[in-house]
């Protein structure tokens, strides 16, 4: 009878502990999206610089870029199509901004709203100038004239000082991002033109494989997680832990700056269950006293993201 009894109780407890389970849900564990590899700083601080750039302030030349953008965008959006004398004047507005300098993370962080999938407000006026810029590099390159190639030359390398100017100083990750777009544009050109056992060519190629290994191995499948509008999914096994884990362990701040505001769309996510919401919202909370500022003012965005803000995304 005592056994009897027992049992019983034992088996209440177990269903009195699924419901309350079933009540709060649980949630998803991580996966390898998230292992401890993928949550390290990636950087090129162990490369040998690969070229020059002024010691200045370079952030008025910045905005000379984006001006003579939004003055000749009609021109400069079919970039087969742009004059000869508008894409010099592009090489010229690269090679400025490079022999200016750098920028600050104040400066060129304040162009991009802090919203999730935010594009920077000056749209894509560094990069299609550098894309003009390097397209009549590789013309002038071409040309038999010495003068013509070290200046092709000279707008490839300033291209590349653009490109890594944006991934080391901001820490917006689409701005970064952009940052490798534009290195690989310049890079390949000096690639191509480096010749192959010189000091300058084993540089381009160890910068071509570090920036390739980024790119592969971490900044893609991490991209994955916080862009996706769904998660752990047949295409996607990447879960709400994995986010999470960006947004709060990440030693990278670009990416828990944009985990942290992804969480803010995530929230709203239809499917994602009991567990992933609650743990969604608190993470969003935490953050909010987050010590980095910037990802303090990302939680608070994500708290503040509506499902209107959600609907205007698609």
């Amino acid at each position: 009878m005592k056994l009897g009894i027992l049992i019983s109780a034992c088996i209440i407890a177990i269903i009195t502990a699924g419901m309350v389970i079933s009540l709060r849900g649980v949630v998803d564990g991580r996966t390898n999206y998230s292992e401890q590899k993928m949550l390290e700083v990636r950087s090129f601080a162990n490369l040998r610089p690969l070229v020059e750039m002024g010691g200045g302030d370079a952030s008025a030349q910045y905005d000379a870029i984006i001006a003579f953008y939004n003055d000749h965008r009609a021109s400069l959006d079919t970039i087969d199509l742009v004059a000869a004398e508008v894409a010099e004047q592009c090489i010229d507005l690269i090679i400025a901004a490079a022999e200016a300098g750098t920028i600050t993370s104040s400066y060129i962080d304040a162009k991009i709203p802090m919203r999730p999938m935010a594009a920077p407000d000056f749209g894509p006026a560094i990069e299609t100038i550098v894309d003009v810029a390097l397209k009549r590099a590789e013309e002038l390159h071409l040309r038999d004239n010495q003068e013509h190639k070290d200046r092709g030359e000279k707008a490839a390398k300033a291209a590349f000082a653009i490109g890594v100017t944006l991934f080391e100083k901001s820490k917006r990750l689409p701005i970064r991002t952009m940052g490798i777009s534009i290195m690989t544009g310049g890079g390949t050109l000096l690639f191509n033109w480096s010749g192959e056992g010189n000091e300058f060519a084993n540089n381009v190629v160890a910068w071509t494989n570090e920036i390739n290994d980024l790119i592969q191995n971490y900044w893609r499948g991490k991209s994955e997680v916080v862009y996706s509008l769904r998660l752990n999914t047949p295409d996607l096994r990447a879960t709400i832990g994995d986010l999470i884990a960006y947004a709060t362990l990440d030693k990278d701040v670009s990416w828990r700056i944009e985990a942290t505001l992804a969480l803010g769309r995530v929230k709203y996510m239809v499917g994602a269950g009991k567990g992933n919401n609650r743990a969604i919202l608190s993470a969003i909370e935490k953050l909010k006293n987050d010590s980095d500022p910037m990802v303090a003012k990302a939680a608070a965005a994500a708290d503040a993201f509506t499902r209107e803000d959600v609907r205007s995304l698609n």
